[in-house]
């Protein structure tokens, strides 16, 4: 039992140093947002007539995950997939306005059942060209519960057009180039590539999320070049090579 309570007192010292230290400014800049976040949410709620559970996401400062009902949206034992289109759609209608998507650039995927689960997803693209690893929106209707569970993942991309001035071969070229100057690089590194992928990515520098542009990713062992598909411009990322 001592050491229990030894423990216990040792936790209680480490929560309390761990929060002393804490940035002030910081803890106030993280209550502000999620005020700010919380005040959506009601606003979401009283225009939408939406009841249940938000939750947010105060790094993208956006709302993250709705799961609950929508007054006037009703879904009967002998819906259809015409009938789950119909309200997954007025789901989007609502849902939209809070999101970083607009309405031209996303493409609905087919309606899927899967245990019981209706589930559809929204894709962003612009110019038929797709995000990497988010931008979309996903909404579930479960039978069993009868309520509905919506991600927000959508990202700001360009609005209109994008130019693609770099061929894929370029950007190969390219990071072929800078990758001969790493240490990765060698007389046993065969000349070849995985499939190059051309996608809207962004990165992060410092605190600091730079806007989603067009790259082409051009993968090496144990490397990753971004190209920008307008510019020409590049930056790279490193990644563990399973053995």
């Amino acid at each position: 039992m001592k050491t229990k309570a030894l423990v216990t007192m040792l936790l209680l010292l480490l929560c309390t140093m761990v929060f002393a230290s804490e940035d002030p400014g910081d803890a106030a800049e993280r209550a502000r947002k999620t005020q700010e976040l919380n005040q959506l949410a009601e606003r979401f709620k009283a225009e939408t007539g939406f009841r249940g559970k938000i939750s947010t996401d105060t790094n993208r400062m956006c709302l993250g995950y709705y799961e609950g009902k929508f007054a006037g949206i009703q879904i009967t034992a002998e819906a259809d997939t015409a009938s789950f289109r119909s309200a997954f759609e007025q789901i989007l209608d609502k849902v939209l306005p809070y999101t970083f998507a607009k309405r031209e650039q996303l493409v609905r995927s087919r309606i899927t059942n899967i245990h019981g689960i209706i589930r559809t997803e929204y894709y962003q693209q612009v110019n038929g060209y797709r995000v990497e690893g988010i931008g979309r929106l996903s909404i579930d209707y479960e039978v069993g519960r009868n309520a509905f569970a919506i991600g927000n993942g959508t990202v700001e991309l360009p609005v209109g057009g994008v130019s693609v001035n770099i061929a894929e071969e370029q950007a190969f070229q390219i990071a072929r180039t800078e990758f001969e100057k790493t240490e990765l690089c060698n007389e046993n590194t065969p000349p070849w590539r995985h499939k190059s992928h051309i996608q809207f990515s962004s990165r992060k520098i410092g605190d600091v999320q730079l806007p989603y542009r067009l790259y082409w990713r051009i993968v090496f062992p144990g490397r990753m070049y971004y190209i920008d598909a307008e510019t020409g411009e590049w930056f790279a990322e490193g990644y563990v090579i399973n053995q």
